[in-house]
């Protein structure tokens, strides 16, 4: 089987109580959150503000979500996990949340096969489709999660593979598929945060592992 790789993201979740109309590129700014050079790319690109949920950019390729239970930084700069992990916990500690439950340190990638075969290949290595003939005209496998079987703990996360299809491009038949990996860190004092942000650097680095070993497995 062969791909193309259209996109790759990093991030970092944190659960938490928050108010998002708060958090934006000025805000951000006025607290030296950001750069003076991030905030001006930020003002020429969409923005949104509100009291349930606020999203904008910084830079050239961050993106922040943010609603009053969750904190989202990503990058499609996969080597600039130093600068999401300073701005995540700088913004969080400013925003003295009222609890902090949980830490996610993620990435996905977005790709897209070479041709129609394989694309229905891929998704059967997972779930056999033969099963449903019969019962379903021409299955296909269009989004399933594998995860770890053990309670998620600070020293021990919980890992998961999320894998979707993301539909067609115009004039394209073959869809694209996202992976996600996620580490999911029990979290409830900023303390136990800038322990578990510390640990990103080397999940950052190991992701490239995890795509490597499910494309050997599934890349036949």
């Amino acid at each position: 089987m062969e791909y193309l790789k259209r996109r790759e993201a990093i991030s970092l979740v944190v659960l938490c109580n928050i108010e998002p109309v708060f958090v934006h590129n000025r805000w951000m700014l006025d607290r030296s959150i950001i750069t003076h050079a991030e905030f001006e790319v930020s003002k020429k690109r969409p923005m949104t503000v509100g009291v349930n949920a606020s999203s904008f950019s910084i830079g050239e390729s961050m993106t922040v979500y943010c609603d009053k239970n969750r904190f989202q930084i990503e990058s499609t700069d996969v080597t600039a996990y130093q600068r999401i992990m300073d701005i995540c916990l700088t913004t969080i500690q400013m925003c003295e949340p009222s609890s902090i439950v949980a830490l996610g340190i993620n990435s996905d990638m977005d790709f897209v096969f070479t041709t129609e075969e394989d694309a229905f290949r891929f998704g059967n290595d997972f779930i056999p489709l033969k099963q449903w003939e019969g019962y379903l005209n021409t299955p296909r496998v269009g989004a399933f999660t594998i995860q770890e079987n053990h309670k998620a703990s600070f020293d021990n996360p919980r890992r998961a593979i999320n894998i979707q299809s993301l539909g067609a491009n115009k004039d394209e038949k073959v869809p694209n598929v996202r992976i996600s990996v996620n580490n999911h860190y029990p979290l409830s004092t900023i303390d136990e945060l800038k322990q578990a942000i510390g640990q990103a650097p080397s999940q950052y680095r190991a992701f490239p592992e995890w795509y490597d070993q499910l494309f050997k497995v599934t890349l036949k």
